[in-house]
C-alpha cells in the first residue's frame, strides 16, 4: 500500500481523476504537502489498524488452544 503511495508522481492529479471521491473538493483546496501527509497519514492508520487486527486474532488463536 506505501508502494502505491511511493509511485504515485501527483496525488492532485488522481484525485481529480476519481468521480465519486469523499471529501473530494476538500481535499483539493489543499495545498501538495498537506495533501500528502493527509494521504500519508491515512495509509500508515490503514496498515496499524490492519496489524492491529492481526495481533488480537494471533492473540485469541493462542488463547484458544492454550
Amino acid at each position: 500500500m506505501l508502494g502505491f503511495y511511493a509511485y504515485m508522481p501527483d496525488i492532485t492529479v488522481w484525485l481529480r481523476m476519481q468521480p465519486d471521491f469523499p471529501f473530494k473538493q476538500n481535499l483539493l483546496e489543499l495545498d501538495t504537502q498537506t495533501l500528502q501527509l493527509v494521504v500519508f497519514a491515512f495509509l500508515l492508520f490503514v496498515i496499524l489498524a490492519k496489524v492491529q487486527y492481526f495481533i488480537n486474532l494471533i492473540q485469541n488463536i493462542y488463547f484458544i488452544f492454550f
